[in-house]
């Protein structure tokens, strides 16, 4: 039986483990971890697209200060979103409760 194939991507492709379990490497971690901050700040595919063109590069130096002041910005709307998040849930909730309650005298 042959070796298995040596890719050259191990974030593409990890090591599958018996229990379908995987391995990643520290590269594919901080590329992931990368990825999510990005998309928390909900920077646009393209942005990520960009950041993860440079990373590991003289430009990311660039990208770092470009970055920045746009996580500055983002940072007092991400405070409010979750400053409000209670009251949505709550109002939400409470909707939710009086269409059940439309819904069923409705079928009476």
């Amino acid at each position: 039986m042959p070796p298995p194939a040596v890719h050259s991507h191990p974030h593409r492709h990890p090591e599958v483990l018996r229990g379908h379990l995987r391995i990643h490497g520290d590269d594919a971690v901080k590329r992931q971890a990368l990825i999510g901050a990005a998309k928390h700040l909900r920077l646009l595919l393209e942005e990520i697209s960009e950041l993860l063109s440079v990373r590991g590069t003289d430009a990311c130096k660039e990208v770092r200060s470009d970055l920045r002041p746009r996580v500055v910005l983002a940072w007092p709307k991400q405070r409010a979103c979750t400053a409000e998040l209670p009251f949505f849930v709550v109002t939400y909730t409470y909707l939710g409760e009086r269409l059940n309650k439309i819904a069923f005298r409705a079928r009476r």
